[in-house]
């Protein structure tokens, strides 16, 4: 009787499980599985693996053929954590020019993208800048040495970025992505949106049978670059964001030597290895004991995956929480600069003042008094801008002046809203002359 020929099952990573351990195997450059054998301390190569049930294969195909997903091409020696950082870190600083504490940031990115396997939430890593701000080089640079990078340039096409992101669950990289008003931009928006938190599928309709519907998995790391910022809110707060400045080094070379690649296949050989040693050792729930600095709920999620990977690193939590002070200090002095912003110090201003009531149209009047640009504003859209923001109304009695009564919506200061979003808008140096506002009315009853 013949044996059956077991069913070939392609893929660029698998891990198998006996019981007591997870044998991790990568597809290498050169359609083969590494796996790293704990035991003699060494990384063995096979082309296949044989299972009861399936034959797993590497993927062989035109991506394979053309290198488009850069693979390491075996697992080597990379000394301690703190070592392959400085490695990384002394090679992206040879080519680009970025502030050091986004280097290190993004130097701690890249080695979280290779242990990302267990992390329930992932953040972005994002650039900005005009042409010829280096940001492309930077966006190369990181991009390529995360896990399994998905290099698109400045054409997003959606079906590929599905498809791509789907079978390789590697990292997302977006050169040039600059979203327009289309269908195309808008399904982008929402791989990027749900990509950020582990179980969040996208459905998709079967091109090819119209009643099936096939869910994408677009949870991952992403590098991003753009001239700028997302229309989408949600979008732009998944970014962590460098904007670029035109540099005045003369060391770094214009265009990308063949020394890079060769450098970089070098750190990719040892990041492997760290994956090998170090994916099993992340866990989602030590988020449940790290101490990140107060700043808003969003750029905490942000930050969380980094206090998790890095959780043993005490030296590198603190820088994290560093950074993350300094990052939140200049996301409230943008936000204070929105009409937002300039609702929120406007409605202090004048309730310090002690001017009350405050309607929509007394906030519209200090708004232009601050300096805001408020030629595209109305009553009636600061209103509704002003109860996005949680600031409620009532109608109050006014009289005209002749004495006729009219009414006219006014709002409700309440002490637990506008403290929130005086932490949101207000920069922390303009803070003070606002304390004695809540201090006095600080009271049980939560309104002014």
């Amino acid at each position: 009787m013949a044996e059956t020929e077991l069913p070939e099952y392609h893929t660029s990573m698998y891990k198998v499980y006996d019981g007591k351990n997870v044998k991790l195997y990568e597809q290498l450059k050169g359609n083969k599985f590494g796996w790293y054998n704990r035991e003699k301390n060494k990384v063995e190569f096979q082309g296949g693996i044989e299972l009861e049930d399936r034959i797993v294969l590497p993927l062989n195909n035109k991506i394979t053929e053309k290198n488009a997903i850069p693979l390491p091409t075996n697992a080597i020696e990379y000394g301690s954590t703190l070592n392959l950082i400085a490695d990384i870190d002394k090679h992206i600083k040879k080519y680009c020019d970025i502030p050091d504490t986004f280097r290190k940031l993004g130097t701690w990115y890249i080695l979280m993208t290779w242990v990302k396997d267990n992390l329930t939430s992932i953040n972005y890593l994002r650039v900005l800048g005009d042409f010829g701000s280096g940001k492309s080089r930077v966006w190369d640079a990181f991009g390529r040495l995360c896990y399994k990078p998905i290099m698109l340039g400045a054409s997003h096409r959606v079906a590929p970025l599905y498809r791509l992101q789907d079978v390789w669950q590697g990292t997302l990289c977006l050169d040039e992505c600059v979203l327009r008003d289309s269908d195309e931009g808008s399904d982008i928006i929402q791989v990027l949106n749900a990509g950020i938190e582990k179980n969040r599928f996208v459905p998709r309709c079967d091109t090819n049978n119209s009643n099936e519907v096939d869910f994408f998995d677009p949870f991952g790391p992403k590098v991003i670059s753009s001239r700028v910022s997302f229309e989408d809110q949600a979008t732009e707060s998944r970014c962590i964001t460098n904007k670029m400045k035109k540099t005045k080094r003369k060391d770094i070379p214009i265009i990308l030597p063949s020394q890079f690649f060769k450098e970089e296949e070098v750190l990719r050989n040892k990041l492997l290895m760290f994956r090998f040693r170090n994916w099993q050792q992340v866990n989602a729930d030590n988020i449940l004991t790290a101490e990140l600095p107060e700043t808003s709920k969003r750029l905490q999620q942000m930050m969380a995956p980094f206090a998790v990977t890095f959780h043993e690193f005490p030296r590198i939590v603190e820088e994290l929480n560093n950074f993350m002070i300094d990052y939140y200090a200049k996301q409230v002095e943008q936000a204070a600069q929105t009409v937002s912003g300039g609702i929120v110090r406007a409605i202090l201003n004048m309730a310090s003042d002690g001017k009350f009531p405050i309607t929509s149209s007394d906030i519209l009047k200090e708004m232009i008094e601050l300096g805001y640009e408020t030629h595209k504003l109305s009553d009636t859209v600061i209103g509704r801008k002003r109860s996005g923001l949680g600031i409620e109304a009532k109608q109050v009695a006014f009289k005209d002046k002749k004495g006729k009564s009219f009414s006219k919506m006014s709002i409700i200061l309440n002490t637990e809203v506008m403290e929130s979003l005086m932490k949101q808008y207000i920069p922390m140096y303009e803070r003070k002359k606002y304390e004695q506002l809540f201090a006095k009315n600080n009271d049980n009853s939560g309104g002014w």
